[in-house]
């Protein structure tokens, strides 16, 4: 009967400020995409509908590329967060 008090979920007033960053790319487009799949920690396929999402879990700071435009993203969005 006590339940739950507070919030189950939240996030940090800087980290809210960032949008969500969503690229469409053609596989040989995406930079590192190569190393990306070879080195994942954990891979992901999504059916919806007639397309497949793939996602992989990696750790960002080893793909030199990638982590520039994600930081460049969060740069963007005038958010106050640490990138390491």
């Amino acid at each position: 009967k006590a339940g739950v008090s507070g919030r189950i979920w939240g996030q940090s007033q800087s980290l809210s400020k960032i949008k969500n960053l969503i690229e469409c790319e053609e596989v040989e487009n995406i930079p590192q995409i190569y190393e990306v799949m070879s080195s994942a920690e954990k891979y992901f396929e999504t059916k919806i509908g007639s397309r497949t999402i793939n996602t992989y879990l990696i750790d960002i700071t080893k793909f030199d590329i990638l982590n520039t435009k994600l930081q460049n993203h969060v740069a963007s969005s005038s958010a106050v967060l640490p990138l390491h």
